[in-house]
């Protein structure tokens, strides 16, 4: 991959792992609030609850793909981004542009799907 290109991917990731930073700290701050909140009735507990739920899962995800793009940005910096890390061939740059994070050409990540499928 050319330099540029690799400036140009690692600029985005580098934005969506500060904006991801931001709503995994906003999600904390709204869990704590929701904690902190004292239900009046039954009907309160249970949406209390629903929404500790939405921003733990809200939370979870993020977390994961704050984890993905940390782990994009060292395969930038060691040389190994771009390439698939399960067939070693080059992944799409369409592919690069839509998910910069990925790690998977777009036939090995078909595949892994169907497995965890199975």
């Amino acid at each position: 991959m050319k330099k540029n290109e690799l400036k140009f991917y690692k600029k985005i990731l580098e934005e969506k792992k500060a904006q991801l930073s931001a709503n995994i700290n906003s999600s904390v701050n709204e869990i704590s609030e929701l904690r902190e909140n004292k239900a009046a009735d039954d009907f309160d507990v249970a949406s209390m609850n629903t929404d500790l739920s939405i921003e733990y899962s809200l939370n979870v995800n993020q977390q994961k793909t704050f984890l993905e793009i940390e782990n994009a940005l060292k395969r930038i910096a060691n040389g190994t981004y771009g390439r698939c890390e399960c067939c070693g061939e080059d992944i799409n740059l369409e592919r690069l542009k839509a998910s910069p994070e990925a790690r998977l050409c777009i036939s090995c990540k078909e595949q892994a799907e169907k497995q965890n499928r199975s």
